[in-house]
């Protein structure tokens, strides 16, 4: 393990990606994504469940189009691809384009939570000013603004519910009570192993935590690797997991109800999957390195089986 460590921290210097590999001490962190012993379908909770979206894979945002960002009480000029979108709770991943000189000078909220992870240019919210590969949480209720940009900017965008923004002096009591939001620099973030983290059984995955509710498990994070990982098991998550391919390449399986599918992704290739279903296995990996941005609603426990079964119960 430790050879194995040494090596891969040679590789993320080489790529720009090492920052620093420390083991994770936390105690919640321990226990995330620990393996559920297999005893057939997985039980998950209705909302973590993902089926409002159903599947959304091998799809590269290239093959999307731009469209307007029209939400009343922000300024227009955003422009969004659609990734995926909830049917039932109204919950949006966008791809946005933010022009340069864009501004929108009034502080307020949303209804829901709003992710923001910068893949290119500059977007200033409030006194933060947020750069290539920055991250920005920001809770509901939770009063922000105003935010612009100088140059541009090109960023992965999550609304937990329909998008909306509520100015400042329409808030309510409650929202008062909202957590503050949370800013983390990609380069100022520990990479950590995954198996030491209690993510996953085979190593040759590392981390870079950007967040994890105390509360929910609600987890938000970039993962690397590279070629040379040992062969891995199927796989599936007691809640939904979403990604986006930051840079690389990765060739992806998935037991899907029509029956095993097998894709190459890219830079810019998206996934969302909903509970419960097999992927990985023994055909899946990278045959040089691969960096992912993922999201999870919930703390993301795993089971293991030997087998692809699809969600409708047949192997394939």
């Amino acid at each position: 393990m430790r050879n194995e460590t040494l090596k891969t921290q040679g590789r993320l210097r080489r790529r720009g990606l090492f920052i620093s590999l420390v083991p994770i001490l936390a105690l919640s962190l321990q226990s995330l994504g620990s393996p559920v012993p297999e005893e057939g379908r997985i039980p998950v909770p209705e909302d973590r469940q993902g089926t409002g979206r159903g599947f959304v894979g091998f799809i590269n945002e290239r093959e999307l189009m731009w469209r307007p960002f029209s939400v009343p009480s922000i300024p227009e000029g955003i422009e969004v691809k659609l990734l995926s979108r909830d049917r039932i709770t109204g919950a949006v991943s966008l791809l946005a384009r933010f022009p340069a000189r864009w501004r929108h000078d009034a502080r307020g909220s949303h209804s829901g939570d709003e992710e923001l992870f910068v893949l290119e240019g500059d977007l200033r919210i409030g006194s933060k000013v947020l750069t290539e590969r920055a991250y920005a949480y920001i809770p509901a209720g939770s009063v922000h603004g105003p935010r612009s940009t100088e140059t541009g900017c090109l960023a992965l965008w999550f609304f937990s519910t329909a998008p909306d923004f509520l100015p400042e002096a329409e808030r309510s009591a409650e929202s008062s009570q909202a957590r503050s939001p949370l800013f983390k620099q990609y380069d100022e973030e520990p990479w950590v192993s995954s198996v030491e983290a209690g993510f996953a059984r085979t190593p040759g995955i590392f981390m870079k935590i950007l967040r994890m509710d105390e509360r929910t498990g609600a987890m938000t994070w970039i993962a690397g690797s590279f070629s040379g990982r040992p062969p891995r098991q199927w796989e599936a998550h007691t809640t939904w997991e979403e990604g986006y391919c930051l840079d690389g390449e990765f060739l992806l399986a998935e037991c899907l109800p029509e029956g095993m599918r097998i894709g190459s992704l890219k830079k810019g290739s998206y996934f969302f999957r909903p509970a419960g279903i097999r992927h990985v296995g023994p055909y899946s990996g990278t045959t040089s390195y691969v960096l992912w941005f993922f999201r999870t609603p919930a703390r993301l426990e795993t089971s293991y089986f030997e087998e692809c079964e699809s969600v409708t119960g047949g192997t394939r």
